[in-house]
């Protein structure tokens, strides 16, 4: 498909995201309570050990207008207070990686309030998604903060449908001059681009001020990409970096890409220091590992996984025989004594997180939602335990989807009001927790209730928008 064929992907821009309806998903918007002053008494922060302990945090219009010690805030005519005594606050939760295009009702939002998420972003932006962004900017229903990239850019072998292609560095430029300002808030880029292309998207890109997100293009150098990119996701082609030349060569191409085999000690240690050195984000997506996976580990994961917790359109794409013709062989091809190739990457991919992180490279706490076995909400939570399980600190864990993309969208969306953080000024995007999630990641699921946009959501709504979520996609209808 040349460039002239790919623009209809972009073409909706101009005004008429904004009339596009948006159905069901508003039980929360009709039942939470909703005022302009909030006084949370006698919390006690957990992401900001130089607050008071415990604290009054008093919110105005959605942001954080004073934290003091408890019993200081003074209260004024109409507000509305909450006695927080021996529970926990934090910024709510970041999903720093989601495909919401592959949902067609926005009760899945639903879900991720559920689970304590207030922020996601989307990796493959269009009409629907930008939709439902713009209704809950407008507070037409309730729902987390959608970050929009733009559809994928890939080279001339495409993967994905809707993706747009570029095989030049003129397609390039043509595409960025058709992306209207403010319609997306990154640009995502994937690794079938050639070189001249990924360099001039990048070019085209900063001028614009758009961040480039995405994977590491197979043709451009690691240490290259991470000069020019705001965020990496996945580990994807790390591996032809990384592992030792010698087994690379013996390799399965697959294998060298999920970093299947031998690592090379020096080339981690010039990686992990060019990482560093530019400042670039990694989003790991370990859970996603699972995806290409012993077949024994796929059948338990499937036998698992809960039917509802996604639509049927979904949970068919979960089911091994409807997977790429080229994965499935992949798996079929690899003896039942032939996987441990899959635990050592398994194990890489634990150690270079962990290495990452200790060297100061932001790690952002990202899903990969709806990937098979990959629930909205609960999968962002897998995710934290993988991270855990890596070996990162558990306060580290929970920075990673808080403070982490916070600091992130902070460097890279100038416009963004402060986000991921307990300060004055900042969103008060707020998730209230009935334990101590440094002493346990689990409390982290222990929802007292959540803050957002000015209206409270308790445990119980909370839990009544996922059920309401899981009974539309049980009654879904596959395609």
């Amino acid at each position: 498909m040349s460039c002239a064929e790919a623009q209809s992907g972009l073409r909706y821009h101009r005004g008429m995201i904004k009339r596009l309806p948006v159905l069901g998903g508003l039980l929360l918007l009709t039942t939470a309570a909703f005022a302009e002053r909030w006084v949370l008494r006698d919390v006690i922060p957990v992401t900001s050990p130089e607050l008071p302990s415990p604290a009054d945090i008093v919110v105005v219009d959605g942001i954080i207008a004073a934290i003091v010690a408890a019993g200081e805030a003074e209260e004024q005519a109409g507000d509305r207070v909450l006695g927080l005594a021996d529970r926990f606050v934090l910024p709510g939760l970041f999903d720093m990686h989601v495909h919401l295009e592959h949902f067609d009702d926005p009760v899945v939002l639903d879900q991720f309030l559920a689970a304590g998420i207030t922020t996601v972003r989307s990796m493959n932006g269009g009409e629907q998604v930008l939709a439902w962004r713009n209704a809950i900017a407008r507070g037409e229903r309730l729902g987390p903060r959608i970050l929009v990239a733009t559809p994928i850019i890939e080279g001339r072998q495409s993967y994905w449908p809707g993706s747009e292609r570029v095989g030049t560095a003129r397609d390039a430029r043509r595409l960025l001059e058709r992306l209207e300002p403010g319609d997306f808030d990154f640009l995502k880029i994937y690794h079938t681009l050639e070189r001249s292309t990924f360099r001039a998207l990048v070019k085209g890109a900063g001028d614009a001020a758009l961040p480039v997100i995405g994977h590491v293009p197979a043709s451009v150098d690691l240490s290259e990409a991470a000069s020019r990119m705001a965020s990496i996701e996945h580990l994807h082609g790390f591996g032809r970096t990384l592992i030792r030349r010698q087994s690379a060569r013996s390799l399965p191409g697959f294998v060298v890409h999920l970093v299947g085999g031998p690592l090379d000690e020096r080339a981690v240690d010039r990686t992990v220091r060019a990482l560093a050195a530019s400042g670039t984000a990694l989003t790991p997506t370990l859970v996603q590992i699972e995806q290409v996976a012993p077949p024994a580990v796929i059948a338990a994961r499937l036998a698992a996984a809960d039917p509802a917790s996604v639509p049927a359109s979904v949970r068919d794409r979960w089911d091994p025989d409807s997977w790429r013709p080229g994965t499935r062989e992949l798996i079929a091809r690899v003896p039942p004594d032939g996987w441990d190739w899959w635990h050592l990457a398994r194990e890489n991919r634990q150690e270079l997180v962990r290495r990452m992180a200790a060297a100061g490279i932001p790690i952002l706490a990202g899903s990969d939602t709806p990937a098979p076995f990959i629930a909205p909400g609960e999968g962002l939570h897998d995710e934290l335990a993988a991270l855990e399980a890596a070996g990162l600190e558990r306060r580290a864990v929970i920075a990673a989807a808080t403070t982490a993309p916070g600091a992130f969208l902070d460097a890279h969306l100038a416009a963004a009001k402060p986000s991921g953080r307990l300060e004055v000024g900042a969103r008060a995007d707020l998730l209230i927790l009935k334990a101590d999630p440094t002493a346990t990641l689990g409390a982290l699921r222990r929802i007292h209730g959540l803050l957002l946009a000015g209206r409270w959501l308790d445990a119980e709504a909370l839990q009544r928008g996922s059920a309401s979520a899981r009974e539309t996609h049980a009654q879904s209808s596959p395609p």
